[in-house]
């Protein structure tokens, strides 16, 4: 079966999961520390939507606007299930930033779907 270019981006998600994993364990960390680190991603989170809306309106807005945008919408929540749908948010942003990405660097699938992700890299010199 060949692996289309979205399913070589989740590969890669898991090939870099696999070694944050390796190198980290498995982590449980809070999302904030304090009261103060809350309302001051909160002010954060409002700047990057105003951040985003003005470069929206000026037809200036770029892929950082609007990831850093649902970054700080994270963390303006305070329930884990929004948390965790804002996560899901990011997470979709940054495979759709790595498909314009790919599209932009001429990125081609190789012809055999069946070599592992390090032979892939080794091969394109992609990735760590």
């Amino acid at each position: 079966m060949m692996t289309t270019k979205r399913e070589k981006i989740f590969q890669d998600i898991e090939a870099e999961r696999q070694r944050q994993i390796k190198k980290y364990g498995d982590q449980s960390l809070p999302m904030v520390n304090n009261r103060w680190d809350f309302d001051k991603a909160r002010a954060i989170s409002l700047e990057r939507k105003q951040s985003a809306d003005s470069a929206e309106a000026g037809g200036r807005i770029t892929w950082y606007h609007i990831l850093m945008e649902e970054v700080g919408e994270v963390f303006a929540e305070v329930s884990p299930e929004k948390q965790r749908e804002e996560l899901v948010q990011v997470a979709a942003v940054a495979v759709q930033m790595l498909e314009d990405l790919d599209r932009k660097i001429g990125f081609k699938l190789p012809e055999a779907s069946c070599e592992t992700i390090e032979q892939f890299r080794r091969r394109y010199g992609v990735g760590a």
